[in-house]
Parts: structure tokens; C-alpha cells; sequence
């Protein structure tokens, strides 16, 4: 029997996404007014420049409705008898694999307030942005060298990961 468990975990958004999408939505808001002044002001000697504006203004936002949509983060964690994939949900359109782990490759793991520093390595966040939920999980990786994972799995993943971690790691 498979042992099989799937889960979504939505970024948190900071402060400063936030700050960043209310600076944009407000830029876009009065480069469209530009657009619009601009059209009327030019629209006696220029007449075809009208629909022209509001094409453009349209297209600014749209622009505005694909960023704010396409910041939207979620990452599905899909752990199946110790296979363990990452993809990265942007917007609820996009679909990337961020890494796969054989759990059963992981040197290091546990609770993200239990991680020592370590030097040169790369680290895949794939985390809620809430430190006390975080793991992390050590391992050698074929394409990315040593690798430090940061996540944020619910008891049901944790549950179908610990049968598949190494001895040693278990019995901590």
C-alpha cells in the first residue's frame, strides 16, 4: 500500500508585498489618469488617439490584474513513500517543481528553532513565512549540491515523512 499525503500551504504576504502592491496599484492608477488627460487634451488636432489611450489604459490594467493575481504564492508538498515533491503555485495558474528529496537521503531534520547555521549551501524556501510551524530538512542534492529545504508541513506530512527518514534522525 502507497503511503501518500498532499498538501497546500499558502505564503503568508509581508508588509512590504503589501507596501509594494499598494505603491504599484497606485502608480498604474495615475498613469492611466495621465493616459486619459493626455487623450482629451490631444483629442481635437489628434482624434484617433482616443481609442488608442483607452487601449493602452486597459492594458495597464490588465498589467495591474496579472501582478497582484501572480503574487499569490501557494506550495504543494506531495510526499509519497518517501519520495517527497515541491511545486510552487503562482497565481493559481502557473505550476513549477521546485526540487524532489528522497527522504530517506536526509542528513538533518526537524523543527526550524532546532537548525544550526550552515556555510555553503543552497536553501529552497517553500514556507508559510511562520517560524514557529517551519522545518527544515538537510540533504545532498544531484543538481543543487547541499541543500537546505524550508517548510511548512501539517501532522498528516509529517506522519508520511518520519517512516522514511534514516535511524538516527528518527530517533531524535
Amino acid at each position: 500500500m502507497d503511503n501518500f499525503s498532499e498538501q497546500l500551504v499558502v505564503r503568508n504576504e509581508s508588509t512590504g508585498d503589501r507596501a509594494l502592491k499598494i505603491c504599484i496599484t497606485l502608480g498604474i492608477v495615475l498613469l492611466v489618469l495621465f493616459i486619459i488627460v493626455i487623450a482629451i487634451t490631444l483629442f481635437e488636432a489628434f482624434p484617433p488617439i482616443f481609442p488608442f489611450a483607452i487601449l493602452l489604459s486597459c492594458g495597464c490594467i490588465y498589467g495591474l490584474y496579472r501582478y497582484i493575481t501572480g503574487t499569490y504564492v501557494e506550495y504543494e508538498y506531495a510526499v509519497t513513500n518517501g519520495e517527497m515533491d515541491i511545486d510552487k503555485i503562482t497565481g493559481k495558474r502557473k505550476r513549477r517543481r521546485m526540487i524532489s528529496v528522497d527522504v530517506r537521503k536526509v542528513e538533518a531534520f526537524g523543527n526550524m528553532s532546532e537548525a544550526g547555521e550552515l556555510g555553503d549551501v543552497t536553501t529552497v524556501l517553500a514556507s508559510a513565512r511562520s517560524a514557529d510551524e517551519d522545518y527544515y530538512a538537510d540533504f545532498m542534492h544531484d543538481d543543487y549540491g547541499k541543500v537546505r529545504l524550508i517548510f511548512t508541513p501539517d501532522e498528516k506530512t509529517l506522519n508520511a515523512i518520519y517512516p522514511f527518514l534514516p535511524a538516527a534522525i528518527r530517533k531524535r
